[in-house]
């Protein structure tokens, strides 16, 4: 009789364990992951929890993020659904993918001591992934370490891609060391930059020497607010002799300008004469809108 009661307590056991197994192993299947952020140009690897079947996975944008078993590629900025099919069910995932974050480590900068002013000019490029804003900032010294000066430029709307020159004043009486430090951050002005639109056509020296005229145009779609741009001037070895900026005036769509950089003086003349230089180098800084 005692041995009756236990295999009927055990068939109920195994009756019990055969109607709730398949629908508890169903239940278990799951994404290691429901939603996920990823940089550009990284990878997350997505799992199926509580199943060994097969799994037919899906993005809903490839240009967003790729899933290859489980391995998702983020490739620009935005969102997009992975899709894990097992069987007829299907489980999701959201990623958002996010830019890569900026730094000043790509920032490649060259800095020269000008020649005849003194002043520091630093080439700059932007290697970072989109538009960024940087600024210089220098602080001179006199032959004891006293403090004389700090000065400070800046490009509130650098392009990725572009060049740019920053350029410091030397003090009036001189200095003998001076520091630099460079700084990255966002920029308001990421979709409103247009260095592109503005086409240098045609530049020289003028007859008296004093300044290089410049004619430059407006190819773009798009009226912009503010348009710098820097000259510098080298000797026959490729040193910085010195600098200068101005604003192009071809602001509108379509319109074509003749602008103009100052020619220095020469410090050591005595007579007001310009500077020597064997060339010089034209750079469109930043052109935007506000």
């Amino acid at each position: 009789m005692k041995n009756k009661k236990i295999i009927a307590l055990f068939l109920s056991l195994v009756m019990l364990f055969s109607i709730s197994s398949p629908m508890t192993a169903q239940a278990a299947v799951k994404l290691s992951k429901t939603s996920v952020s990823i940089v550009v140009g990284k990878t997350y690897k997505l799992k199926v929890k509580g199943t060994k079947k097969k799994v037919k996975w899906s993005t809903s944008n490839k240009k967003v993020a790729t899933v290859k078993a489980g391995k998702i590629t983020a490739k620009k900025e935005g969102k997009a659904t992975i899709t894990a099919k097992v069987g007829k069910k299907k489980y999701k995932c959201k990623v958002t993918v996010k830019p890569k974050p900026i730094s000043v480590k790509n920032i490649s900068a060259t800095y020269y001591k000008a020649t005849n002013s003194q002043a520091i000019v630093a080439i700059l490029k932007n290697n970072n992934p989109r538009a960024v804003s940087v600024h210089l900032s220098v602080v001179f010294y006199d032959a004891k370490g006293n403090i004389i000066d700090t000065y400070g430029d800046s490009n509130y709307c650098f392009e990725k891609g572009r060049t740019c020159v920053l350029h410091i004043n030397a003090p009036t009486n001189g200095y003998s060391t001076y520091k630099s430090k460079l700084s990255v951050d966002e920029t308001y002005y990421a979709k409103k930059t247009y260095v592109k639109n503005i086409k240098i056509t045609k530049h020289n020296i003028n007859e008296s020497g004093s300044s290089v005229l410049v004619e430059n145009e407006n190819i773009g779609s798009k009226e912009l607010d503010t348009i710098r741009a820097s000259i510098v001037f080298y000797d026959a070895e490729g040193k910085v002799v010195d600098f200068d900026y101005t604003y192009f005036t071809a602001k509108k769509p379509g319109e074509y300008k003749v602008d103009s950089f100052y020619v220095p003086y020469d410090k050591n003349s005595d007579n007001y004469e310009r500077i020597k230089f064997s060339t010089y180098k034209i750079f469109v800084d930043h052109a935007y809108i506000y």
